[in-house]
């Protein structure tokens, strides 16, 4: 008999299906304050996780892109009826499949369970069905920093490497009334006219997991720069701040216009701005002076 487990995950519904026997505590540990006792609505995605031999070969389809980062490699693949996923580790032989629908809604995680990294591997298939899944749902995966200040999400988007950890701990030292909500991948979900940050079970390599929305005060994108800073961004401009941070499906037209839809709708109600900063204290005052001007406070602001 299998195991069915059930996540609620930005207001969302994840349906998961795992051999008999398994433990999900112990798989997805750091989806438990996610997990619910019962499904409550429709899940937007149903996964199922099979087994699978190390040596299993399939028909992938077209390749359309390929990730790799310290994580491991991830590669999508085009397929008549939907989108197939192969993962693993660049340092190891084992390879892990996600295979899609054509809707994003209906799974299978097949995860060679030899693996000593098992978990992971189900772990980061499971995020990517997720965040493929939500494009239907005027709600994004954002690879980004999310904190909460006083009731308020602010998101800080940029490359590896430009701080964003870091000016994220900046809040936390400096600001008052201020958390981590989630250090690597937040759902961004619109709620009629606002826009609301969601904390989520993938946090990177910081290990934050709450079950937590705010709604968003601001998104603003890093870069390393000499002195500190702050720029509101025109719609055109913060489309193209954006756009690198989001996850997205540009082959599929359907999906593709969700994601531009919601960014659209995203840009008329949210501020997004661009902060070239140092990693100091005086990067935290420009950037809080920035996102909580004066009523008659520039749109610009700089300190040395």
């Amino acid at each position: 008999m299998n195991n069915v487990v059930w996540y609620g995950i930005a207001g969302f519904e994840v349906e998961l299906t795992l051999p008999e026997g398994a433990q999900v505590n112990r798989l997805l540990p750091n989806a438990e304050p996610f997990r619910l006792n019962r499904s409550t609505q429709q899940p937007i995605l149903r996964l199922a996780a099979l087994g699978i031999e190390p040596e299993t070969t399939h028909d992938r389809g077209t390749l359309l892109s390929i990730d790799r980062n310290d994580m491991g490699e991830v590669k999508l693949y085009r397929r008549a009826q939907g989108y197939f996923v192969d993962s693993g580790y660049l340092d190891t032989p084992y390879r892990h499949h996600l295979v899609l629908n054509e809707e994003l809604d209906q799974a299978q995680a097949e995860i060679c369970w030899q693996d000593p990294r098992h978990a992971e591997a189900l772990n980061a298939l499971l995020r990517i069905g997720y965040s493929l899944a939500v494009l239907r749902h005027d709600a994004i995966s954002i690879h980004a920093s999310a904190i909460c200040h006083q009731g308020e999400a602010i998101l800080f988007l940029g490359k590896s490497g430009t701080g964003k950890s870091t000016h994220a701990r900046l809040w936390l030292d400096h600001a008052s009334d201020c958390s981590l909500l989630n250090d690597d991948n937040p759902t961004l979900r619109r709620h009629a006219d606002q826009l609301v940050a969601y904390g989520t079970p993938w946090s990177g390599k910081t290990p934050c997991y709450r079950n937590e929305g705010y709604p968003v005060r601001g998104l603003v994108r890093l870069s390393q720069a000499a002195q500190n800073r702050f720029e509101r961004l025109t719609h055109e401009a913060a489309f193209l701040a954006l756009l690198p941070s989001c996850s997205q499906l540009r082959e599929n037209e359907q999906i593709e216009d969700c994601f531009y839809h919601t960014i659209d709708q995203l840009l008329r109600t949210t501020t997004v701005a661009h902060l070239a900063c140092r990693a100091d204290q005086a990067a935290y005052h420009c950037c809080h002076a920035g996102l909580y001007p004066t009523m008659d406070g520039p749109q610009k602001r700089e300190e040395q």
